[in-house]
C-alpha cells in the first residue's frame, strides 16, 4: 500500500470511525481499523460487532494493499502531524506514516484476520437532511435509558407515516419526543427501536460529513429485517436493531393542563441551577410552584444538611396555582434541549406529569414524571 493524501483529510476519516473500534480483551481485533484502497480513494473500516463504520478518504493511490492497525494509536499520531500531504506506505510488517519531518512506524496486523462488516438487505428506504437528523438526535437522544436491563428503551424509536417521521426517547421517569416532515417521501416505517450508541455515533459524524450545499445535504436511511443502515455523505453506519416492543409511551401524553406557564428559557434554567446546590443527593428534587397572583413560577429545593433556595421566576401564567416536585436534572436538560427562547411548561397536580413545549414551535415535547412525596 502506498497512498497520499492531506493530513485534514486522513486526520477527519480516523475521525469518524475510530470511536467504534472496540476494547473488549476477549476479541483484540476489533481495536484496529482496517485500511484498503479503492481506486483513488483510502477505505477505513472499524467494528465492534454491534455498529459497523466505513468511511472514505480521498487521495491518490499508487499501490494498491489492505492493512490492519491500532485504532487509538494511528488516530492519535494522524492529529499530532502537520497540515501538510501525508504518505503512508505499507513496509512488510509495519505501517510508516510520514508527514514533512514526522515519521511514524506502527506494527500491523494481517488483514485477513478482520471481521466482516455486514451487508444489508434493503427493506426500506428513505432520506433526510442532516440538519432534520441532528435537530431528532438532540431533541431526543439524551432522554433514552443507558440501563440495559429494559433494552427496548435503550434506543429511539422511530416511526415514519404519510411523510411525516416522529421520534421518541425515553427512559420511564420522562419522555423527548420530536416530530419532522420529510418531503416526498413515500413510505411508512412501522416503528424500529435504534441503540443509543449508534445515534451517539450519527451525532457524532453529522459534524465530520461534508456539507457542500449545506441544509440540503440529505442522509440515507435503509432499513432491514434486523439492522439498519445510515449513510452520511463518504459514510455507512450500520447497526443491529433492538428486538422488543416500544412502550405505548402516547398513553402517559396529558391532553389537558390545568395551569400553563409560559418562561423565559434561560431564565428558568439558571434559577434551577442555583436551586440544584440546595437538593438532596440522589433524588434531585426541587418543588416548582405556579403562582398565577404574582405572574411567576417559585423554585424551592430543601436540604436539612446544606439549607434551602427559594427563587421566583417571573413568567406569564394562566390557570390555577399548582404545586409539583420534579428532578431537578431531568427538568434542566428538557429545557436544554428545546430551541426557543421561551417555553410552555403544562402543569396539572401533583400525581400527573409536567409537559415542556418550545413555544411556537409544534410536534416537539418534553415529559417528567413528578416526584411523588
Amino acid at each position: 500500500m502506498k497512498f497520499t493524501c492531506t493530513q485534514e483529510n486522513l486526520h477527519r476519516g480516523f475521525g469518524v470511525v475510530s470511536h467504534v473500534a472496540s476494547r473488549a480483551t476477549s476479541l483484540p481485533i476489533l481495536s484496529n481499523i482496517l485500511m484498503e484502497t479503492q481506486g483513488n480513494t483510502l477505505i477505513l473500516s472499524a467494528t465492534n460487532l454491534e455498529i459497523g463504520i466505513q468511511t472514505k478518504v480521498r487521495g491518490r493511490v499508487e499501490e494498491e494493499g489492505r492493512v490492519v492497525v491500532p485504532a487509538k494509536l494511528i488516530s492519535e499520531c494522524v492529529s499530532l502531524l502537520p497540515r501538510e500531504n501525508v504518505s503512508i506506505t505499507q513496509e512488510g510488517e509495519n505501517l510508516k506514516v510520514q508527514s514533512g519531518s514526522f515519521e511514524n512506524k506502527i506494527h500491523t496486523v494481517p488483514a485477513d484476520d478482520f471481521p466482516l462488516l455486514p451487508v444489508m438487505e434493503k427493506q426500506l428506504v428513505f432520506t433526510i437532511y442532516h440538519s432534520k437528523l441532528n435537530e431528532i438526535v438532540q431533541a431526543t437522544l439524551f432522554a433514552a435509558s443507558f440501563d440495559d436491563t429494559r433494552p427496548e428503551l435503550a434506543g429511539i424509536y422511530i416511526r415514519v407515516v404519510k411523510g411525516k417521521l416522529t421520534a421518541a426517547a425515553t427512559n420511564s421517569y420522562r419522555l423527548a419526543e420530536k416530530s419532522i416532515e420529510i418531503p416526498n417521501q413515500t413510505i411508512d416505517v412501522p416503528g424500529i427501536i435504534i441503540p443509543i450508541r449508534t445515534m451517539q455515533e450519527v451525532a457524532r459524524i453529522l459534524p465530520l460529513s461534508h456539507a457542500d450545499q449545506g441544509e440540503e445535504d440529505t442522509a440515507e436511511v435503509v432499513i432491514g429485517q434486523h439492522q439498519v443502515s445510515c449513510i452520511i455523505g463518504d459514510t455507512v453506519l450500520v447497526s443491529r436493531l433492538i428486538e422488543g416492543q416500544y412502550p405505548a409511551y402516547q398513553d402517559i401524553i396529558p391532553s389537558t393542563y390545568e395551569s400553563l406557564v409560559t418562561v423565559e428559557r434561560e431564565l428558568l434554567v439558571q434559577a434551577l441551577r442555583a436551586a440544584s446546590l440546595f437538593s438532596k443527593s440522589g433524588m434531585n428534587d426541587i418543588s416548582l410552584t405556579v403562582l398565577p397572583e404574582e405572574q411567576g413560577v417559585r423554585l424551592r429545593a430543601v436540604n436539612i444538611h446544606v439549607g434551602e433556595n427559594t427563587t421566583v421566576v417571573p413568567a406569564k401564567v394562566e390557570g390555577k396555582s399548582d404545586e409539583v416536585v420534579l428532578n431537578w436534572r431531568y427538568l434542566a436538560e428538557g429545557l436544554e434541549s428545546l430551541s426557543t427562547e421561551s417555553v410552555h411548561i403544562e402543569v396539572t397536580n401533583s400525581k400527573i406529569p409536567v409537559l415542556l413545549k418550545p413555544a411556537g414551535v409544534k410536534d416537539h415535547l418534553y415529559l417528567i414524571m413528578p416526584i411523588r412525596q
